[in-house]
Formats: C-alpha cells, structure tokens, sequence
C-alpha cells in the first residue's frame, strides 16, 4: 500500500516523530477514547507510533495518521493492523484489524468514512492483504462505529470475544477484487 494517500479534502500518511504531540492530545481526548479502552499516558502514545512505524516496515501496510489537506490539522488515526491480541476465542493473527479514531470536532463530517474509502481501495487491490479484515467494536453504546462498520461490508459475528475483562464485538470483512 502507498505510504501517503490523498483524497478531496485529506492526506492520510504514516506516522512520523512530528506526530506525537498530535497523537498524544488525541488518545488523551475524553470523548475520543470514550470507547476504546481510556486515555494513554504519554509513553504508551509513543510506543503506539513505534508499533505503527514498525507495522509499515513488516507488514507494507499499516495505520494512518490523517491529516485536513486544507490546514493540515491532526484529524486522526485510521488503518489496518495485526495487534496480536490476547483474546477469547482467538482470532487469525493473519487477519488484519482496522481502526478509525477521529478528533470528535470531526465526528459526522464523514472524515473516517472518506479516510476508510481510500483505505480499502488500496487493501481490496494489494497482495499483502490476503485475509479478511475484522474490527473489533465494544460492546457497548458504539453505534456510530457499527453504522461506519455496515457501511464498508463488515458483518457482526455471532457471540462476543473477551479481551482481558472486557467483552467485545468481532466484526469482518472480505476482501474485495
């Protein structure tokens, strides 16, 4: 997959080192991590912009840090990754996971949907991606990210899957040619 993508109105690119101040505000914004485990501290920010640099050099494909092509205003992180979770049942660790955390200044302006689109135009046409995709929602009050979850063909699988104490919906999606 291309290391920057642009769409009409967003550059979606990898993470560099200029980023951490950006991801740090945006994994610490209350409203944004409202569903995806809590804030991070500092350090654990870092170390998800390593992983993610990392992620790119093994698996050519990874998460993007998205940008307004306008202003170039952090907007967010959205790709695909193999987190290797922990988790009951175990899902493929060949199966990659995609996510999508947008600032929530930015929520129902179709940021993700547009970010997405250009996204699994590019995983549906590499050779690199040759599984399913999944997506792991929680089982809560998530709704805008089931609706987005629909909107790209990903199916809700029967039952939950227990990540730590938490138990969580498997969502996936097949790869299209």
């Amino acid at each position: 997959m291309r290391d920057t993508i642009e769409t009409d109105r967003l550059i979606l690119s990898r993470h560099t080192v200029a980023d951490f101040e950006d991801s740090v505000a945006l994994w610490n914004d209350e409203e944004t991590v409202k569903f995806c485990g809590g804030a991070r501290p500092r350090a654990t920010v870092w170390t998800k912009l390593l992983y993610h640099r990392g992620h790119w050099d093994h698996y050519g494909y990874g998460c993007y840090v998205v940008r307004l092509k306008e202003t170039g205003e952090y907007l967010g992180e959205i790709g695909t990754n193999h987190f290797m979770r922990d988790s009951d049942p175990v899902y493929s660790p060949l199966m990659p996971e995609a996510g999508w955390v947008v600032n929530p200044k930015y929520h129902g302006k179709g940021i993700a949907t547009e970010a997405l689109t250009a996204i699994f135009k590019e995983a549906d046409a590499s050779e690199k991606i040759t599984h399913p995709i999944c997506c792991i929602i929680d089982h809560g009050e998530n709704e805008p990210s089931r609706a987005i979850a629909r909107k790209f063909g990903f199916k809700q699988q029967p039952g939950t899957v227990k990540l730590g104490d938490e138990e969580v919906d498997l969502w996936i999606r097949e790869k299209r040619n």
